[in-house]
Parts: structure tokens; sequence; C-alpha cells
């Protein structure tokens, strides 16, 4: 969660975690995003 909240910043991560879910779902569908553990 924390390389997550790193990537996103963690002011945004931190105020909307509905929408990092959200968008968390969005890259496993459609995959138009880099993955979220690319640089791990």
């Amino acid at each position: 969660m924390k390389a997550e909240a790193r990537l996103y910043g963690n002011k945004s991560f931190r105020a909307s975690p509905a929408s990092f879910h959200k968008e968390n779902s969005r890259r496993l569908k459609g995959r138009t995003l880099p993955p979220l553990h690319q640089d791990l």
C-alpha cells in the first residue's frame, strides 16, 4: 500500500482511498495506465 501511496502522492491517496481503488480496478480492466509496481 505504501508504494502505491508514494506513486499517487500521499495526500491524494489518503484523502480519497475510494478513488484509488476505483483507479486500480480501472487499471485491471482496461490496462491503459502503467502497472502499479513497475518500479518495485
